[in-house]
């Protein structure tokens, strides 16, 4: 949802992950600048742009941890449960 916070995230990042915004503002793009493990990303949300993000994720150029996997009948106590006990290590996954 681009609401963790970088401070959140930095210890769910192996030794060399980078932490990709999609939150964009002047302060976070100078930031950005300065430190290798925060960066900007900005994107229009258009199905050809999404599915070079999902190429570059088959090639294995994008990763992310996956947490939690949840039948879509579970996802509304899932997220609840989400929202009280914080960010897991690992994406909360809701499957249909």
């Amino acid at each position: 949802a681009g609401k963790l916070d970088p401070a959140e995230a930095y210890p769910l990042l192996n030794r060399n992950g980078v932490f990709l915004d999609l939150n964009a503002t002047p302060t976070k793009m100078i930031k950005g600048m300065f430190n290798r493990r925060y960066r900007m990303l900005m994107i229009n949300q258009r199905p050809d742009r999404l599915e070079a993000l999902a190429r570059l994720a088959a090639q294995g150029q994008i990763t992310s941890t996956i947490g939690t996997v949840v039948p879509l009948q579970q996802a509304i106590a899932a997220i609840t449960a989400l929202e009280q006990l914080g960010q897991p290590k690992g994406r909360l996954i809701i499957s249909t």
